[in-house]
C-alpha cells in the first residue's frame, strides 16, 4: 500500500484504474474544452500582440506569400497554423487565432494527462495534474485570445513526452 492510498479512497483509486487510458484521455480532452468555454464566452478584446504581430503575420501567410512570413521577427508557427485554420474554415483571423489557442488548450491537457501518466504511473496523479494545469487562470486567459502561448506549451509537454 502507498502513501497516497491511505489518503484516498481506494475504490475511486481502482475505480479511476480500471478506465482505459485512452478513454480517459477522450475525457481529460473534453473536460478541458469545457473549463474553457465560460472565458470563452466572455472574451471580451484581443490583445495588442495578437492585433499588431501574429494577424499581420498570419495574413501574410494566408496570401501566400511564405518567404517573406518567414523573414518577420514573429515565430512563424503560431501564425502559420492561424493561417491554414482560416483558408480551411473561412474565418477571420482574429477568430482562427482564438480557435488555434483553444486547440492548443486542449491538446496541453491531454499531453499533461499522458506526461503525468508516463511519469508517475498513477492515474489519479495523472488526473490531479490535468486539474491544476486548467485552473490556472493566466493560461486560461492566454487560451482564450489570440496569442501563441498554448502552442508553445503545447509543444514543450509533447516534446517531453515524446
Amino acid at each position: 500500500m502507498n502513501n497516497l492510498e491511505g489518503t484516498i479512497s481506494v475504490p475511486l483509486m481502482k475505480r479511476i484504474e480500471d478506465i482505459s487510458s485512452d478513454k480517459l484521455m477522450i475525457l481529460v480532452g473534453f473536460g478541458a474544452f469545457l473549463a474553457l468555454l465560460p472565458a470563452w464566452l466572455n472574451y471580451d478584446i484581443i490583445s495588442r500582440d495578437g492585433a499588431f504581430q501574429y494577424i499581420p503575420a498570419a495574413r501574410i501567410f494566408l496570401e501566400g506569400n511564405f518567404h517573406e512570413g518567414f523573414l518577420r521577427r514573429e515565430l512563424p508557427l503560431f501564425p502559420l497554423i492561424m493561417a491554414c485554420i482560416a483558408k480551411i474554415t473561412g474565418l477571420d483571423l482574429e477568430l482562427s487565432g482564438r480557435i488555434a489557442s483553444y486547440l492548443a488548450y486542449v491538446l496541453v491537457a491531454i499531453g499533461i494527462f499522458r506526461l503525468s501518466e508516463v511519469v508517475f504511473k498513477n492515474r489519479f496523479i495523472a488526473l490531479l495534474a490535468v486539474l491544476f494545469l486548467m485552473t490556472n487562470r493566466q493560461f486560461v486567459d492566454r487560451s482564450i485570445d489570440c496569442l501563441k502561448e498554448s502552442w508553445l506549451i503545447c509543444c514543450i509537454v509533447w516534446g517531453n513526452y515524446f
